[in-house]
């Protein structure tokens, strides 16, 4: 009796000794496969950028040097492959913000970061994540392509557009670098109005935290004007938004709270 407990268990020890191992050998095809994926797509990605950095420089040649106005200028000269990896890799770099920024708010009694550039080096190592590939500027022009009513807006208000897109103030001035992206939870005045005496001026962070109480996790945190096709009307300009939740990331019309509201309503 007590041989055939002893060869039981003998034989309870092997059977799980072998569906260890192939779990273990499932799991290490997995983490293959996935590592893979991600390397194909670095690799598309990486051929993409050069396609898009051959076309910039053959616009180029062909028009005295200049640079082409918007990246929608050189689609004529790319596959739509190219076309739709700007996007993809665009959403990327948010998410990776994102997920920065949920870092930064765990080290920091869950303040946001007062402009998007304080998160290099020690949220995120790369700086090319701070620029949309769609940029043909790469950063130097600040959020707002120059034909938006954005860049309009903020040269009249502030006598300047040239602006580092997480903090609204020339990127010169600040111990910062180029960034396409706007940060919309930055910590510059709201109001150029900074005289009054009663009560310092709301920020823009304070603003945004204002509107998640109605708009929740669909309140964007960071938007991408560069996919924006030029001079074309508000509801056919698609920004790419992170949105609150911090990890994803949804196209919007530039009346973001208009649209967002009717989605709601919609449910």
């Amino acid at each position: 009796m007590a041989s055939d407990i002893g060869a039981f268990f003998i034989r309870l020890l092997k059977i799980t000794l072998i569906m260890a191992i192939m779990l273990f050998a499932a799991l290490g095809v997995v983490h293959v496969m996935r590592y893979s994926s991600e390397r194909i797509k670095d690799i598309e990605w990486d051929r993409n950028l050069r396609l898009l950095s051959e076309a910039v420089e053959n616009y180029r040649a062909e028009n005295q040097r200049h640079m082409p106005p918007h990246v929608t200028a050189l689609y004529t000269r790319l596959d739509q492959a190219v076309i739709d990896s700007l996007s993809d890799i665009c959403e990327n770099n948010l998410r990776q913000l994102g997920q920065a920024i949920a870092a930064y708010r765990q080290d920091n009694n869950g303040s946001f970061p007062p402009y998007l550039t304080i998160l290099y080096p020690d949220y995120i190592e790369d700086k090319s994540v701070f620029i949309c590939p769609a940029d043909l500027h790469h950063g130097t022009q600040g959020a707002f392509p120059r034909w938006t009513r954005e860049y309009s807006d903020w040269r009249r208000e502030f006598g300047y557009a040239d602006l580092d897109g997480p903090t609204l103030i020339p990127w010169e001035d600040k111990d910062t670098f180029p960034c396409s992206y706007y940060y919309r939870f930055n910590s510059y005045p709201k109001d150029n109005d900074v005289s009054s005496i009663d009560r310092p001026p709301m920020t823009w962070q304070e603003y945004m935290l204002e509107e998640t109480e109605e708009f929740g996790e669909n309140t964007p945190v960071i938007s991408c004007y560069w996919h924006l096709p030029p001079y074309s009307e508000d509801d056919a300009k698609p920004l790419l938004n992170l949105l609150f939740g911090l990890h994803r990331v949804e196209k919007h019309p530039m009346n973001w709270q208009d649209y967002v509201a009717e989605q709601q309503m919609g449910r």
